[in-house]
C-alpha cells in the first residue's frame, strides 16, 4: 500500500470519526418533549381537545396545568392494576382514562404532561367577581386565593371547569367517609385531600367550584 493511499485513508478516518462520534449527541440535541408530546397528545383529543381546553363540563382542562401535576395523575391512571392502594395512599380510577394511557412508557408520560402545559392555560367565559366564600380558608394555603399556587405538584384549580371541580370534590369527600372500601378510596383518594373534603357540603362544594372555575388563570 503506497504512502500517498495511506494517507488519504487516513485523512477520510479524521473527517469520519468525529462525525460519527457527535451525530447521536446532535440528534439528541433536537429532541423536543413538547413536539413528541404533541404527537401523543392526538390520542386525548377527542376529550380534551389538541388544545387541551375540555368542551364537556365533567372533564378537566389540560392547558396550563403544572406538568408534574400532569404525570402524577397520568401514573396514577397507569397504576390501576395495584391490588389495594395503601390507606392513605393518593390514587385514583377511571376507566377512559385507564385505556386511553395503557402502555404509555415514563418518557410517553412525561413528553405528554410537557405538551399539555405548555399551551395557554384556560381562561373562564364570565369572570365572577362574586364573594370568596367563607370555606375558602382551608383551600387557599396550598392553592391560592385565585387558584393559583408556586407548589410544582400541587394543581392550579383557576379556569378549571366548574363540573368538573364538583365531581372531584364529591370523590374525595366519599373517600373520607369510607376509607376502608377499596372501590371508593381507588375512584378517587389523597392523604391531604380526603381529610380536607370530608366535611364539606354539597352547598360549599357547588361554591368553591364555581369560585375556582371563574378565576383567572394567568
Amino acid at each position: 500500500m503506497g504512502t500517498s493511499l495511506i494517507r488519504n485513508i487516513f485523512n477520510v478516518l479524521l473527517v469520519l470519526v468525529p462525525v460519527l462520534v457527535l451525530a447521536p449527541v446532535q440528534a439528541s440535541a433536537f429532541y423536543d418533549p413538547v413536539e413528541a408530546g404533541a404527537r401523543k397528545a392526538v390520542a386525548c383529543a377527542p376529550c380534551h381537545r389538541l388544545n387541551g381546553v375540555s368542551q364537556y363540563p365533567g372533564i378537566p382542562n389540560l392547558a396550563g396545568q403544572k406538568r408534574d401535576v400532569l404525570r402524577v395523575q397520568i401514573r396514577d391512571f397507569l397504576n390501576k392494576k395495584t391490588p389495594h392502594p395503601r390507606l392513605g395512599a393518593a390514587s385514583r380510577s377511571e376507566d377512559v382514562m385507564e385505556h386511553t394511557v395503557e402502555g404509555l412508557s415514563e418518557r410517553a408520560v412525561f413528553e405528554v404532561a410537557s405538551y399539555f402545559s405548555s399551551l395557554p392555560c384556560a381562561l373562564p367565559k364570565k369572570y365572577s367577581a362574586d364573594p370568596v366564600p367563607d370555606v375558602i380558608s382551608r383551600c387557599v394555603r396550598c392553592h391560592g386565593v385565585e387558584g393559583r399556587n408556586t407548589y410544582k405538584n400541587v394543581p392550579n384549580l383557576s379556569g378549571q371547569r366548574k363540573r368538573y371541580l364538583e365531581n372531584q370534590l364529591r370523590a374525595l369527600r366519599e373517600s373520607g367517609l369510607v376509607p376502608n372500601d377499596p372501590l371508593v378510596v381507588r375512584r378517587r383518594n389523597h392523604p391531604m385531600m380526603g381529610p380536607e373534603a370530608l366535611f364539606l357540603s354539597d352547598g360549599e362544594i357547588n361554591a368553591l367550584a364555581g369560585y375556582f372555575s371563574t378565576r383567572k388563570c394567568r
